[in-house]
C-alpha cells in the first residue's frame, strides 16, 4: 500500500514538473508591407517582417497568407511566403478585384506557436483596367445571360441591385471557370464556384450599364457577354 502511494506521488510530481517546463508563448510583432501603394488591381508584392519582443528578427517554420473579400461569392486567395533572411518573408500576389480586402498573415514558429495578424486594405481599380482593354477569348458556344436586373429597371437610392445570371455550355467551378460583373465598364465582382448570383450595393444615382462575362481559369473573359441598363434614382428631397 505504501509503495502504491509513493508511486502515485512520484507520478504527480513528474506531471507537475513537465507542465512547468512547457515553453511560454512569446510575444511576436508582425509587420506587413504591401507594394505598390496604394494597392490596386493587378500584381503586388507582400513583405512580412517577424520580430521578437526585443525587436530582433525572428525566424518561422512557415508564413502563410490569406486574403478575402466580403461576400459569399468570393473565396479567399491563399499563398505561402518564402524566407528572405533576417526574419523577412516575401510573396508575389495579385489583387483580382477592387474593394475591401482583409489580409491575414499566419506565422508558425519553431516551437509550434502560431501568431497571426489581420490587415484591412482598400484595393483600387487598376488605371488601365476596364471592359474595353481586358484579355478576351472566343466563346466557342458558351453563353451567359443576365436574368436580373431587367433592362430599364429603376432602383431607389441606396438599394442593393441583385444580379442573377444563367449559363450555357460552360461549367462554372470547373478548372477555375467563373464570371465577372462590370459596372460602366469597370470590374466590380468576381464570382467563383457554381454561384449564379451577386449583389451590387452603393451604386451612385444615375444611369448605369451592368455587364457580365464568363471567364476561364486564367481570368481571360469570353468575348461575348450580356448587359443591361438600369437607373438609380436620386435621393428624395430632404431625405437622409
Amino acid at each position: 500500500m505504501r509503495k502504491t502511494w509513493m508511486l502515485w506521488l512520484l507520478l504527480g510530481l513528474l506531471v507537475l514538473s513537465l507542465a512547468g517546463c512547457a515553453p511560454a508563448e512569446q510575444a511576436v510583432q508582425i509587420e506587413v508591407q504591401v507594394s505598390p501603394q496604394p494597392p490596386a488591381v493587378g500584381p503586388a508584392h507582400l513583405q512580412i517582417q517577424l520580430l521578437d519582443s526585443g525587436g530582433h528578427p525572428l525566424a518561422a517554420e512557415k508564413v502563410s497568407l490569406e486574403a478575402a473579400m466580403s461576400g459569399p461569392e468570393m473565396p479567399p486567395v491563399k499563398a505561402l511566403a518564402r524566407p528572405a533572411g533576417d526574419g523577412r518573408y516575401e510573396a508575389p500576389f495579385r489583387w483580382s478585384m477592387p474593394g475591401q480586402w482583409t489580409l491575414t498573415v499566419a506565422a508558425v514558429l519553431s516551437g509550434g506557436q502560431t501568431v497571426t495578424r489581420q490587415v484591412n486594405l482598400d484595393v483600387a481599380p487598376a488605371d488601365n483596367q476596364s471592359a474595353a482593354n481586358r484579355v478576351l477569348v472566343p466563346n466557342h458556344g458558351a453563353a451567359i445571360h443576365l436574368e436580373s436586373p431587367p433592362d430599364g429597371a429603376v432602383f431607389a437610392a441606396g438599394q442593393v441591385v441583385p444580379v442573377r445570371v444563367s449559363v450555357e455550355n460552360f461549367t462554372l467551378g470547373e478548372d477555375g471557370n467563373h464570371w465577372h460583373v462590370y459596372v460602366d465598364g469597370q470590374p466590380q465582382r468576381m464570382i467563383m464556384g457554381n454561384i449564379l448570383t451577386a449583389e451590387l450595393p452603393d451604386l451612385p444615382p444615375g444611369e448605369h450599364t451592368i455587364s457580365v462575362y464568363l471567364s476561364n481559369g486564367e481570368h481571360a473573359d469570353l468575348a461575348e457577354g450580356d448587359s443591361v441598363r438600369i437607373e438609380i434614382a436620386e435621393p428624395a428631397a430632404g431625405g437622409n
